[in-house]
């Protein structure tokens, strides 16, 4: 959502509803891969990580821009805002973090044992990356990550989303969810 618009991203493109939902229009101008694996608003940015890298449109989806500068890999699963952080996950290169609305990106993967992110989430001033051997977390905008597994499986980490203090996590189509600092889940698990 931004404002009152609904964005999806898919294999297809960015799709725009005006209507809630009721009928969809293409917004693609400018993305040079239609493979769209995540969409993240900050303010009227809105950005798509895709097969091409993170693009960014000011516009309500009228035209995108790639913004790459820095970014080893560009294969974008996902997308967080924590702040005015932009941090991507990708397929190969791990997390990224961007402080100028991703002008530039910086590699910031200390303490992550994969570089292989699926999902990334935000709670408060903690930022979860979903990745291909369980949960990681970092409070300090990505210098250093801290694996966040107790009860989990040791498994890819597909999807996340917070609500309140909690952090559901979906490996494996199982759920789990975490409050910060104390673990509670779709079944009991130990902190």
């Amino acid at each position: 959502m931004n404002g009152s618009n609904l964005f999806v991203g898919t294999f297809s493109g960015v799709f725009l509803s005006t209507n809630n939902g009721t009928s969809w229009t293409a917004v693609n101008v400018g993305l040079t891969n239609l493979y769209v694996w995540s969409l993240a608003s900050s303010a009227t940015n809105l950005f798509a990580g895709t097969d091409d890298g993170v693009f960014l449109s000011s516009n309500n989806g009228s035209s995108w821009s790639a913004l790459n500068s820095g970014m080893r890999n560009t294969r974008v699963y996902s997308l967080a805002v924590s702040g005015t952080y932009l941090f991507a996950g990708t397929s190969g290169g791990g997390v990224f973090l961007s402080t100028n609305n991703g002008i530039d990106w910086t590699e910031v993967n200390s303490g992550l044992s994969t570089t292989t992110v699926w999902s990334l989430g935000t709670s408060g001033i903690n930022v979860f990356a979903g990745t291909s051997t369980g949960v990681f977390v970092t409070t300090n905008n990505g210098v250093s990550w801290t694996e966040a597994n107790s009860g989990l499986p040791s498994s890819t980490v597909q999807s996340m989303g917070a609500s309140g203090m909690n952090l559901f996590a979906v490996p494996m189509a199982v759920c789990f969810s975490q409050q910060i600092m104390v673990q509670v889940g779709c079944r009991p698990i130990q902190a």
